[in-house]
């Protein structure tokens, strides 16, 4: 398959929506921490302390559930490529109707 300037135009416009996307999820984290009173440093110190198990327990359990949501859209990726692919091989000297 070619790549053409469509495709290129194509992935500008996802990734400057996927820019707009992070611009404004960046703006409402920071609107919260603000809300909250929370600073850069108190989160800093935050990473540092350890985490309790019932909240590792469930970081742990969010990190297997993205997994496996990555994992089960990579196959939807991988089959939606396979679709377009024509059926069958059929002769080399035959023209497809």
């Amino acid at each position: 398959m070619a790549f053409t300037e469509k495709d290129i135009q194509e992935q500008d416009r996802a990734l400057a929506g996927l820019k707009d996307e992070w611009s404004r999820l960046n703006a409402r984290f920071d609107g919260l921490l603000k809300d909250a009173r929370i600073t850069a440093d108190d989160l800093r110190g935050a990473l540092a302390e350890k985490l309790p198990p019932e909240l590792e327990a469930a970081l742990a359990k969010a990190k297997d559930d993205a997994r496996q949501a990555g994992k089960a859209r990579v196959a939807q990726a991988e089959g939606a490529g396979k679709a377009d692919a024509p059926s069958g091989r059929g002769r080399s000297d035959a023209v497809r109707v």
